[in-house]
């Protein structure tokens, strides 16, 4: 290439933007890069960003040989996982299959075929036919898209790269060079323009006057995304199951993402700017068949059972009890104060003296949503990294009352069955350093191995005392008036 030549690369996604950074790398041309959105802000965020060698063209297996290499190198900051890949064939499809291996390894490529013994050996959660093809490439994975589009754009900008965050309206070709028209009215000319639009492609040579140059057709292919059961978590490999014609791809190690790769799909008309962020029910339930049917452990892990609708009418009756006893409680005590505060240690589940029903009135749950709209737990007991409590369960903590040492260890051992792990972690260090303090309506704030409930005043933030019916406890040296840190 000339070294005055200006290339014009148009589409900021994975494509765009390696092929800028690329280029870079070749060649001393000017080099810019437009995208209306932003580099990864298209098609390219909805990847699955599967990276393997197994294709039947050799030319194409060479590319991804050396992609794989890239990804490897660079895997931190292309977030690559080496998971392998399991490709399942149908009966006919075998000898076309080992044909594809001997070629795979000649190239280099490691890959091998598994008779379904061994394959259901190694892999037990998979369920495989008699006379089904099944080849294993154990360097594939995948990677997350936005990042490798990020990184290849970071790397093109660090060698000279020019990027616009421009609408392009039209092409225009010269005499001599092209002529990128921006919506703004701003001309761009160059010796060469590469067009890596993906769905926008024929939007833009519409209006460049080239809509009959190629036959390309936009269509939709939805994702599903399945919770995986506990036996299956961790690392899988991915699935290409053209018997189905769909493929399995693990995200993270408790999910697992499902496509299709059925050409009806290819059949649905759909507008570029305006794709269907949606899946339909009747797809969800059509592909839940499907995968159930490799994957048994999917089917009883995501399916809409009895045992479901039974717990929503359990959680109900549970509130209807809950309000049923916090009347009986304001009863009892206007009736037998003395007595009540007496039973109430005796007549709690697990004994726990701190319990009490007026927790879960109604209206102070009510109250409290309210509240937590305006206010956000204190970052004592808070962090990005982990996530708030849920209402029910701070105020349990929020009711404890005289947590002297003796019932220290029964409220720890309590409170690993109500709280996350990880946010009980925290909140039970900060509770033994008496610095217990979140925002919520029932404020505690532990004085001497004491907690204090507090309300809040919404405008101003500051703490106020409460008045309980419960046992009277004295705290004159008491600041009331601190703000949160």
């Amino acid at each position: 290439m000339s070294q005055y030549e200006r290339i014009i690369i148009i589409g900021a996604g994975s494509t765009g933007s390696s092929v800028a950074y690329n280029l870079a790398r070749v060649t001393h041309s000017e080099i810019i890069l437009v995208d209306k959105r932003g580099v990864a802000s298209g098609m390219t965020s909805f990847s699955t960003a599967i990276v393997r060698t197994h294709y039947s063209n050799e030319i194409v297996v060479k590319m991804a040989f050396e992609s794989r290499r890239f990804f490897e190198a660079n895997k931190e900051a292309l977030r690559f996982h080496k998971t392998g890949m399991l490709t399942v064939v149908p009966k006919m499809l075998r000898s076309r299959m080992e044909d594809n291996v001997r070629m795979l390894k000649r190239l280099g490529i490691r890959e091998e075929i598994l008779d379904v013994k061994e394959a259901s050996k190694r892999f037990p959660w998979l369920n495989f036919d008699a006379d089904e093809g099944v080849s294993y490439e154990p360097d594939s994975g995948y990677a997350d898209p936005v990042s490798t589009a990020n990184f290849f754009a970071r790397k093109a900008t660090d060698l000279g790269v020019k990027f616009l965050k421009e609408e392009v309206h039209r092409i225009e070709d010269t005499q001599n060079e092209a002529k990128v028209v921006l919506k703004s009215g701003t001309e761009i000319t160059g010796t060469k323009v590469i067009l890596c639009t993906n769905i926008w492609t024929n939007e833009l040579l519409a209006q460049s006057g080239l809509d009959s140059l190629l036959p390309l057709k936009v269509s939709p292919h939805p994702v599903v995304i399945f919770k995986r059961p506990n036996s299956i978590m961790g690392t899988l490999p991915i699935v290409n199951d053209l018997t189905n014609r769909d493929y399995y791809k693990p995200e993270g190690e408790s999910l697992l993402i499902g496509g299709n790769l059925r050409s009806e799909l290819d059949q649905v008309d759909t507008d570029p700017d305006k794709p269907p962020l949606k899946v339909p029910f009747e797809y969800i339930s059509d592909y839940s068949q499907r995968i159930s049917n490799r994957i048994p452990a999917i089917f009883g892990r995501n399916r809409i059972s009895r045992t479901s609708i039974l717990r929503h009418v359990l959680y109900y009756l549970l509130i209807f009890w809950i309000q049923l006893f916090s009347t009986m409680e304001r009863i009892g005590r206007m009736t037998f104060p003395v007595v009540y505060r007496r039973q109430i240690a005796y007549s709690i589940p697990y004994g726990l003296p701190w319990f009490q029903s007026s927790t879960f009135y109604i209206r102070r749950i009510r109250r409290s949503i309210l509240r937590l709209r305006k206010f956000h737990l204190s970052r004592a007991s808070y962090s990005k990294k982990n996530k708030p409590l849920s209402l029910l369960r701070y105020s349990i903590i929020g009711r404890i009352k005289n947590a002297k040492d003796k019932r220290i260890s029964v409220f720890r051992k309590h409170l690993k069955h109500v709280c996350e792990p990880y946010v009980f972690r925290n909140m039970w260090n900060v509770f033994k350093k008496q610095s217990l303090r979140f925002e919520s309506f029932n404020n505690p704030r532990i004085i001497k191995n004491k907690i204090v409930p507090y309300i809040i005043r919404p405008k101003t933030g500051y703490l106020k005392r409460r008045k309980t019916l419960t046992r009277r406890t004295s705290y004159q040296n008491v600041n009331v008036a601190n703000k949160f840190a």
